[in-house]
């Protein structure tokens, strides 16, 4: 496998609240991890809420000897939950921090993977060239289209699309996450990324970017996040992608 990935402030941010880690070899009871965070609560608490829940779950997985991979996730995600409560105790000022949570792991020929918020995970199809979202968004727009209330299409420039239901949170949000098992094969890709990526262009563009690019998803990070910017660049930028 090879991964690359990138977290960049964009174009009207002042700070980048997004976090991200990358590791393609092993790491506590996983073969390797990759995580994208995309922090809220200002200036200081969304940075810190990013940074903290990462933080968290790994040292969770480091410590980890629970008996399914899933377990271990869901457990490091309870970490990363905790950490950022306590500290939000610790300081009034960063009452409302919170951070969405993407991560996901290869094990024999599968990526297993777990969600809360809206950062997303994407499967490119090697061999289909196709591109398809693996996550549902912990979103109101996302509630508003499974009753009806909303065309997708029209939910990327709803006002009140950055509105979250989930997320790891000091506040009183559910921090339930999103578990996938999704089988890959050489050529495939996955992609994980914040809403400042997804929110600026459509699914085909991504799509597009990744089939003219081949196996140089090095390009293709670095396009990507280029359109992401040349299309608004209205907030933080992270983006990772793994070709197996």
């Amino acid at each position: 496998m090879k991964s690359v990935g990138i977290s960049d402030v964009g174009v009207k941010r002042n700070n980048n609240q997004d976090s991200i880690f990358i590791c393609d070899s092993e790491i506590g009871c996983l073969p390797n991890l990759y995580i994208v965070a995309d922090g809220m609560g200002g200036y200081e608490g969304g940075e810190l809420a990013s940074r903290t829940a990462i933080d968290g779950f790994i040292d969770s997985i480091k410590n980890e000897k629970r008996p399914t991979i899933f377990e271990s996730i869901k457990s490091g995600i309870a970490r990363a939950n905790d950490d950022i409560s306590r500290k939000a105790e610790e300081n009034a000022n960063l009452s409302n921090m919170g951070t969405t949570f993407v991560v996901g792991t290869v094990i024999d020929g599968k990526l297993l993977a777990a969600n809360i918020g809206d950062s997303r995970l994407y499967l490119y199809d090697g061999e289909t060239a196709k591109l398809s979202q693996i996550s549902v968004d912990h979103s109101l727009v996302e509630e508003m289209i499974e009753r009806g209330e909303l065309e997708r299409e029209d939910a990327r420039f709803h006002p009140r699309k950055n509105v979250i239901t989930r997320a790891l949170w000091a506040g009183d949000v559910s921090r339930e996450p999103d578990c996938f098992e999704v089988p890959l094969k050489s050529g495939d890709m996955f992609l994980l990324c914040s809403d400042g990526l997804s929110n600026m262009m459509d699914d085909s563009d991504i799509e597009g970017i990744l089939t003219l690019n081949g196996e140089n998803i090095e390009k293709s990070k670095n396009e990507l996040l280029k359109l992401a910017k040349n299309n608004g660049g209205f907030d933080n930028i992270s983006i990772i992608i793994v070709r197996v």
